[in-house]
């Protein structure tokens, strides 16, 4: 992950590549980002999604969190549609790189080095 280089396995994003965060959801990730920064995972991960913001950012905060649950595959499947074009194999030409680097270490942490 670009913005939690530390390897803490990710955080949800403040504003690091790929554009300003949308003000309807900047209060929903910064909640989820301090919850996260608390070692409290699974909280910030229902803030993420009682967020129910049709957001790539909110989709972002709920892949970063299940990956700080150690559930890379279900953030694989959160991760991948911000990356990846639903109707083929080609890379979203708005896929952000944060989203980007966040998919790759789900798919490393999962076990999928070919991904």
């Amino acid at each position: 992950d670009q913005e939690m280089a530390q390897h803490k396995t990710t955080q949800a994003p403040a504003n690091a590549t790929g554009g300003e965060r949308p003000p309807e959801v900047t209060a929903a990730l910064d909640r989820v980002g301090r919850l996260l920064a608390d070692g409290q995972a699974g909280t910030a991960l229902a803030a993420a999604v009682a967020a129910d913001a049709r957001s790539p950012w909110i989709e972002n905060a709920r892949g970063v969190c299940l990956l700080r649950l150690g559930r890379p595959a279900a953030a694989v499947e959160v991760l991948r549609g911000l990356v990846f074009d639903p109707n083929g194999f080609a890379v979203r030409a708005d896929a952000r790189p944060v989203h980007q680097a966040n998919f790759a270490t789900a798919l490393l942490l999962d076990g999928n080095t070919d991904g």
